[in-house]
């Protein structure tokens, strides 16, 4: 069974990206949100008030957290600076 990857992202209306983004939306309630364009693929997108009602019922066991890849760490820091 493969697993499902979950992206979380800021609302477009409670976040001001410092990185180029563009605007998605999130696949439970249609909210505008932003999307990295350093981003890796993703199953699904959600702004993180849906994320965090999903997670609430699922085991904490069974959920696998990604950190980020060395070359977004790069872009975030890059995107700082400027």
């Amino acid at each position: 069974m493969s697993e499902e990857r979950v992206m979380l992202c800021y609302r477009v209306a409670e976040f001001e990206p410092t990185m180029q983004s563009v605007v998605d939306s999130c696949a439970t309630c249609g909210a505008a949100i932003w999307l990295a364009l350093s981003s890796p693929k993703a199953d699904r997108l959600l702004c993180f008030p849906c994320a965090e009602r999903e997670m609430a019922s699922v085991p904490k066991s069974e959920i696998k957290v990604e950190l980020p890849t060395d070359q977004q760490l790069a872009d975030i820091k890059k995107a700082m600076m400027e």
